[in-house]
């Protein structure tokens, strides 16, 4: 499927079939919007080719953060049903990815004149928490100045009043891509061409 010794062949019968649908591109959408289409009941029959100009996942590393948020940077902007789809599709992948999709500590620290405190870090990370569906393991945790100095031994002491503890989820969004894009190819029979701009 993916072997170069078969390209003209795969090209060949590329150029001699009528797709239902041709995606352009192979990021982690264009990947997705494959194996949405192909693994769907309606799709099973379609025809679905992805045509990629350069490697597949290719610009993906290269402008990602490597985390798979679960929404907490909508709560700014009360964006709540957001964080709520956000944080259900972010477990899906990780029940889906395991292998790929890893649970990570992330601090927030809180300072004297940040424009955030305490008390509306304790609630912001609290709504994440059940918006979001984070699982009781992994819920937010508020920390005083010690404890998250001990968490962070680099942070400047004098402007800390305390932190948050959270999780996201990081990934090796490439791989990711790859998995996805094979999974459609290889299970759901999609076709897939790199280096065909």
């Amino acid at each position: 499927m993916f072997s170069f010794q078969e390209r003209a062949q795969q090209l060949n019968g590329i150029a001699q079939t009528d797709y239902d649908l041709v995606i352009i591109g192979g990021g982690i959408t264009g990947c997705g919007i494959a194996l949405d289409a192909a693994s769907r009941e309606t799709g099973r029959n379609l025809k679905i080719l992805l045509l990629e100009k350069g490697d597949f996942a290719n610009g993906t590393s290269s402008r990602s953060t490597k985390l798979i948020h679960g929404g907490l940077r909508y709560l700014k902007n009360f964006e709540f049903k957001l964080v709520y789809e956000v944080g259900r599709e972010r477990e899906i992948l990780h029940q889906n990815a395991r292998h790929l999709v890893l649970a990570e500590k992330m601090l927030l620290p809180i300072l004297k004149a940040g424009s955030l405190g305490k008390f509306t870090t304790g609630i912001g990370l609290r709504l994440y928490d059940f918006l979001a569906g984070v699982k009781y393991e992994e819920r937010r945790k508020m920390l005083n100045k010690e404890e998250t100095i001990q968490e962070e031994k680099l942070l400047k002491r004098a402007p800390i009043i305390g932190g948050g503890l959270y999780y996201e989820y990081r990934t090796d969004d490439a791989r990711l891509t790859m998995d996805v894009l094979k999974t459609a190819c290889i299970k759901y029979h999609a076709k897939a061409l790199n280096y065909a701009r």
